[in-house]
């Protein structure tokens, strides 16, 4: 195996670990080395689903600054089982994507994730309440984000995308 391989793998098991923590603990949770780069503080978490993503978005200042938004594009996949979010859904298209909105920076679109799971208790229906964690290790190169961690525990009723 590679010395990059077993960096990947490294960097894996921290990321499931410390998903497996967040998992277990109530309520919403962000955290990873991300928080290396920018503040992961957050007031609120906005849960959505459309016919093709689910949307976990942590906000602060009351809902003006989206600290963290994580997209899954849902096609081929069913979300009551755990959900690779690596790779793409089509060729070009990711599977995952996270972003960033904070006021006075401009919108940030952090690095592919390069792998990473998201897990949910239930449906995640509109109108329905749901609980979950994700965890993603996103890829090496871009600008702020390379080779860094994101996770995340959330709770609350699922919105109707707008």
């Amino acid at each position: 195996m590679t010395s990059r391989g077993r960096a990947l793998r490294r960097r894996l098991a921290t990321v499931v670990l410390v998903g497996a923590v967040l998992g277990c603990s109530g309520g919403s949770t962000l955290d990873g080395s991300i928080g290396e780069a920018f503040d992961l503080s957050f007031s609120t978490v906005e849960i959505r689903r459309s016919a093709t993503a689910f949307q976990v978005t942590y906000l602060q200042s009351e809902g003006r600054e989206v600290i963290a938004r994580i997209t899954v594009a849902t096609e081929g996949i069913d979300l009551a089982k755990p959900v690779e979010l690596g790779g793409e859904y089509a060729p070009g298209h990711p599977r995952t994507t996270v972003s960033r909105a904070v006021d006075g920076e401009p919108l940030l679109v952090l690095p592919p994730v390069e792998a990473g799971t998201l897990e949910l208790d239930g449906k995640a229906e509109a109108g329905q309440v749901v609980s979950g964690s994700f965890s993603v290790a996103f890829a090496e190169g871009g600008d702020i984000g390379a080779g860094r961690t994101l996770s995340g525990s959330f709770e609350g009723e699922v919105l109707e995308a707008r």
